[in-house]
């Protein structure tokens, strides 16, 4: 038997019976959360490698830099940040894993041995070269799996060669830039 109730928005659900947790269909809501970092200027000198987006006003690194994953993101996000941060684009996936032997351990519980593409290089050193000026890195890549690995291929990267010792770490989500 099937019982009618209304939701605290007066929306009607129904149950089953009672005891039951009601199901009904909320309608699709956007939400919008913006997280403004204020920051001055430090540092001198402007991120720079072949091939390397780099979207900065000023021309100086911030206090924060940013990574992202495509060039336009990149520029349209330093127009709303401002000067006191540099942005720069990843341009995807920076690191593959080889097809070759070696290239997983399973020996060691199946440890994955990653190489930095070529392609990626320079843009990961005017990555590593902008961070050397920052105390905060955020990294901002899309919300889904393939920006959850990019972010966490360019933490190791940095982290890897110290870069990230001292320095805050934050993952920063976009769920729309226009």
């Amino acid at each position: 038997m099937l019982a009618a109730a209304t939701s605290l928005r007066g929306q009607p659900i129904l149950a089953r019976r009672p005891g039951v947790q009601p199901v009904h269909a909320a309608p699709k809501q956007r939400y919008f959360s913006v997280t403004v970092f204020a920051a001055a200027p430090r540092g001198k000198g402007a991120a720079s490698g072949a091939g390397a987006q780099v979207a900065s006003n000023s021309g100086k690194h911030g206090v924060a830099v940013m990574v992202v994953e495509s060039p336009t993101k990149a520029q349209k996000i330093q127009k709303f940040l401002g000067d006191g941060y540099t942005v720069l684009a990843s341009y995807g996936h920076i690191r593959d894993l080889p097809s070759r032997s070696g290239s997983v351990i399973p020996e060691e519980d199946f440890k994955l041995v990653w190489e930095l593409s070529p392609e990626s290089k320079p843009r990961v050193k005017a990555i590593a070269d902008a961070v050397k000026d920052a105390h905060t890195v955020l990294l901002a890549s899309d919300p889904d799996r393939e920006g959850e690995a990019i972010a966490w291929h360019v933490s190791q990267e940095l982290g890897a060669g110290g870069l990230l010792r001292g320095r805050t770490v934050q993952r920063v989500t976009f769920s729309e830039i226009t």
